[in-house]
Parts: C-alpha cells; structure tokens; sequence
C-alpha cells in the first residue's frame, strides 16, 4: 500500500509541476488542469500511465510532465502552491484506491528505493486531519 501511494503521488506531480519553466508559467497551466475529466476518462487515464511507464505513445502534455518526474522528486514538492498540492493529494488517493497496479508500476521504475515515499504519507496524513 505504500509503494502505490508514493506511486500516484509521482505520477499526478506531472500534472501539477513543470520545473522547465517559470514558476509563474506552470501555475497557471496547472491551477486549470480539469484533473477530474482525467481520472473520470479511463482512456485518458491510461494513455497517461502508459506513457510514464514507456508502454506507449506520450501526447505533447504527457512528454512533459514526464519529464518533470525526477525534478518533483528531488524537490519533493517545494515549489507548489496550495492548489497544486491538493491536485497532487487527489490525484495519489486516486490511484491508491482505484489503481493499486498501475500505481505499484509507477513507482517501480520512478521511486524504486521508496526515498520519498514517507513525505507523501506525511502529506496524506496532513490532508486527512
């Protein structure tokens, strides 16, 4: 259980961080994302973790939150803002509970020694208080 959330957390990081670019730039872009058309769309949905995974085609967005991956990672997340944080938080519960597969694969190949894996069960935990 703990693999799969440290899992989703870095998958939807993606989607809220983009470190290539001004701050400013990316929370904007990321503060819009309609996160709930994502995980309500299992193509859509599967289209994104196949991409991270490198199991197939990555759409232009896809290739570059994936690129970001490791940069979340080593920031762990310093540089977001509230609304960022809770896209990220929703996001990992998501997966958690509706993807636990996909979830674990995820964090195999981007987090294999489980690293940051205790500052996203810190972060859950804060949410849930």
């Amino acid at each position: 259980m703990r693999s799969a959330i440290v899992s989703l957390f870095l998958v939807f990081t993606i989607f809220t961080f983009n470190s290539l670019g001004d701050a400013s730039d990316y929370s904007k872009r990321y503060e819009a994302l309609d996160l709930d058309s994502i995980l309500s769309n299992e193509r859509i949905l599967k289209n994104y973790i196949n991409c991270f995974l490198d199991k197939g085609p990555c759409s232009p967005e896809a290739r570059d939150f994936k690129k970001d991956i490791p940069v979340f990672i080593k920031s762990k997340c310093g540089d977001c803002t509230d609304v960022q944080r809770k896209v990220v938080l929703k996001a990992s519960k998501f997966l958690i509970e509706k993807k636990p597969d996909e979830w674990k694969l995820l964090l195999s190949k981007y987090d294999p020694s489980g690293e940051y894996e205790a500052f996203l069960l810190g972060e859950l935990k804060k949410q849930n208080s």
